[in-house]
């Protein structure tokens, strides 16, 4: 008899029983406030997010602007930011899909990610994330590497790039529950829908903010560099006013009033 038609004995059965009640027995063990405070943090990151999305914007507006009156010395800069924001774009743009299949895994094809009714479920998550021919968790994992180091090839600032490394570490904290866990095990197992998803979008703010922070560095760097030029002009022009054989006067005295020529004086070096 193939396995497929083979039937459950009673005592298979009993541990299948066993499973769906140990089940219940955790979902009912998550209470009420913790998945509320859940809701709050997913709510507080969101607020977060849209704030440094409008920072982002006038930064990269403020980068324009100094590209289009500066764009010889400005453009480096302006390309550096760009990239990184191509990146933070499409690590956010695959969180929310993440987020969204769990919603849907969760409360089904109209699911609000934003608004998960189902938060107690503990197996969206793991399918989505953890599931052996499609789980996305390993994915998620390497792209937030790829994306931390490609971002911190551009950070300069040591301190600048502590913060970075430390915002998008995927390293396992270190304790009796977590030895020989992977990163994607460690945070989506067993997880609540409304904490899995909560964790995405801290991914999301994490991202953004960084790209806020690179934005500022370029924006200051750009007008240094403005401001260098700007200085090195000035120093030029006095050191040419300072050499008095830079200055040509060419005056013919017949175009002059005898007035003019009585008070005429001639330019000596001091």
């Amino acid at each position: 008899m193939s396995a497929g038609n083979k039937k459950l004995t009673p005592r298979q059965r009993m541990i299948n029983l066993m499973y769906i009640v140990l089940l219940a027995m955790l979902a009912l063990n998550v209470s009420n406030e913790v998945l509320k405070g859940f809701d709050l943090v997913g709510g507080s990151l969101r607020r977060s997010t849209e704030n440094a999305e409008k920072e982002n914007a006038a930064l990269y507006a403020n980068l324009k602007e100094q590209l289009e009156s500066n764009p010889t010395k400005v453009q480096a800069w302006y390309d550096r930011a760009m990239q990184v924001k191509a990146m933070s774009d499409s690590l956010c743009s695959y969180a929310a899909e993440l987020s969204l299949a769990i919603a849907r895994e969760t409360d089904g094809a109209d699911a609000d990610p934003n608004n998960i009714k189902n938060k107690e479920n503990l197996e969206a998550a793991g399918h989505i994330m953890l599931a052996p021919a499609t789980g996305q968790g390993r994915i998620l994992f390497e792209r937030i590497n790829s994306f931390r180091e490609r971002i911190l090839k551009f950070v300069e600032d040591p301190r600048e790039a502590a913060i970075v490394a430390s915002n998008l570490s995927t390293d396992v904290p270190q304790s009796p529950d977590n030895v020989g866990k992977k990163w994607e095990e460690y945070m989506f197992e067993s997880m609540p829908a409304i904490a899995a998803v909560t964790m995405l979008t801290k991914l999301q703010n994490d991202a953004i903010i960084n790209v806020a922070m690179y934005a500022k560095m370029m924006c200051i760097y750009s007008k240094k560099t403005s401001i260098i030029l700007l200085k090195g002009f000035l120093i030029q022009c006095q050191r040419r006013i300072m050499r008095p054989h830079m200055l040509r006067v060419s005056i013919n005295p017949r175009s002059v009033s005898a007035e003019v020529r009585r008070n005429a004086y001639t330019l000596r070096p001091m």
